[in-house]
């Protein structure tokens, strides 16, 4: 299904990374390299994280894949395409919502959980 392109907001995008480095990645995610430790400063001028995948979880290379604006905005329409029952676009992101959204932003899909 096609679904109607959405643009996140900076409000969005905060609390989609905020949910998903405050517990909605943790099982999987074992770093995130320029994490920041408040929610203001999770999505600052020219933001992009680097998330490296737990040792258990990882494939064979283990490279550590990209968050950042436009991954973000590109994992939002995978997950509205896909699972449209994570999104919530009143700007309600929970950790597994979160979590859903960040696995479609830095690998095209949901690989866990």
């Amino acid at each position: 299904m096609k679904v109607k392109a959405v643009e996140l907001s900076q409000e969005d995008m905060e609390n989609i990374v905020c949910a998903a480095f405050e517990g909605g990645i943790n099982y999987w995610c074992s770093s995130a390299d320029g994490m920041h430790t408040q929610a203001e400063d999770y999505c600052p001028d020219g933001w992009a994280y680097s998330i490296h995948v737990n040792d258990e979880c990882a494939d064979d290379e283990n490279k550590p894949a990209t968050l950042d604006a436009e991954s973000l905005q590109k994992g939002i329409m995978i997950c509205l395409e896909k699972y449209p029952w994570h999104v919530d676009l009143s700007g309600d992101f929970d950790a597994e919502n979160a979590d859903v959204i960040v696995q479609c932003s830095v690998f095209g899909d949901l690989i866990y959980g």
